[in-house]
């Protein structure tokens, strides 16, 4: 069954005017993925630094210090590491 609605000029208006601003406020979010890297895998995250290193990508690694976080190495996914195993990682 279908339903006819009439709308003024103004009602229309308002309504566009609702759905931009929402639009536009709306956060903008991307998902990531964190995982902690196991040492059985430094040598593969090891050989994907490499990579993105030869492709022009960037690797970013922010050290704290117990723990430092990997990212860029694979998309939408960040990797938490002991900072003291950090030297085994880079190539």
């Amino acid at each position: 069954m279908k339903k006819t609605i009439k709308l003024t000029e103004s009602d229309l208006a308002r309504i566009v005017n609702r759905v931009i601003n929402e639009q536009e406020t709306e956060p903008i979010t991307t998902i990531t993925k964190t995982s902690k890297i196991e040492p059985k895998y430094y040598s593969s995250v090891k050989q994907k630094i490499q990579d993105a290193f030869n492709n022009g990508k960037t690797v970013t690694i922010k050290m704290s210090k117990d723990e430092s976080t990997l990212t860029g190495v694979v998309e939408g996914n960040t990797g938490v590491i002991p900072t003291g195993d950090v030297k085994n990682i880079i190539p």
